[in-house]
């Protein structure tokens, strides 16, 4: 059965490019979203975790985007 999930990496990529066009670096979406270190955001980036749907929800309100314009997704054969 095909199944879609999260391409980490290519999200990753994604969410940094829309940092990247807005000007806006790791400290400052650590800040808008209440983390206390970058940790998170890094690990988001380098496609090691992803978001949680609140925390995309945040990220197109600050980067003034839609949701999918952070994301991308894969079929898995799971």
């Amino acid at each position: 059965m095909k199944t879609v999930k999260m391409d980490l990496v290519e999200t990753g990529r994604k969410i940094k490019a829309q940092m990247t066009r807005q000007g806006i670096n790791a400290d400052i979406v650590t800040k808008a979203l209440g983390y206390s270190d970058r940790t998170t955001v890094y690990r988001w980036i380098r496609g090691e975790s992803a978001p949680s749907y609140e925390n995309l929800v945040n990220l197109s309100i600050l980067f003034e985007c839609k949701i999918r314009d952070l994301t991308a997704f894969k079929e898995s054969d799971e």
